[in-house]
């Protein structure tokens, strides 16, 4: 079931944290959870905060382990993993091969949003594009990648993107100013350009 969240972005997220439970909204027995861009706390229906957006999402229950825990259960080492989300595909890196099927089953039982999981091999060619194996899952490489509100299409085994610079396009789309002409020349599937399109306001883009 679906249940109302207070949608906060991670920087403002500690002081809303303190005002929620200093007014006593928080709503008990759920997790409260993250993306790349914002924190969202489960609230009581009626709660009202100015300047913050109610969203409705599943959310886990107190008690419901994490992929972490599930792995340090069975007493893998999680330093030795990284893991990427993009979209509704976990990519893993690992550097002991033989737990990729352990590590692919508790990412897909504690994220239900997720459908498939590959381990990345590393980058080949000049255009960086991953080596991926489907490990586990549905046997697809397309996905929608929702970053600031913007749905990116893309297939992980055509093209190169790292969720782990949404921050930094940010950063550089912030400084874009008005009727500026921005040249985007390894553009991929240009979230740099469409990002800065749509906070800033160039005259032109080329990527």
């Amino acid at each position: 079931m679906k249940i109302p969240c207070l949608k906060v972005s991670k920087k403002e997220a500690e002081k809303v944290r303190r005002k929620l439970i200093e007014k006593n909204l928080l709503l008990k027995g759920y997790r409260v959870e993250r993306d790349e861009n914002f924190v969202y706390f489960p609230v009581k229906e009626d709660v009202e905060f100015e300047n913050y957006k109610i969203v409705y999402r599943e959310m886990r229950k107190v008690g419901k382990k994490s992929y972490e825990d599930v792995l340090k259960e069975k007493g893998i080492d999680l330093e030795s993993i990284s893991i990427d989300f993009i979209g509704d595909i976990a990519i893993i890196r690992l550097n002991d091969k033989s737990i990729a099927k352990e590590v692919a089953d508790a990412i897909m039982k504690t994220n239900k949003h997720i459908k498939t999981v590959c381990i990345d091999k590393g980058v080949k060619e000049d255009y960086r594009i991953r080596d991926i194996e489907i490990v586990a899952g549905k046997k697809k490489t397309e996905t929608m990648h929702i970053e600031y509100g913007l749905k990116i299409k893309l297939d992980i085994a055509k093209v190169y993107f790292s969720p782990r610079l949404s921050t930094e396009r940010m950063r550089v789309a912030k400084q874009v100013k008005e009727n500026e002409i921005v040249i985007d020349m390894f553009a991929g599937v240009a979230p740099f350009s469409l990002l800065i399109a749509k906070v800033a306001k160039p005259k032109k883009i080329y990527a």
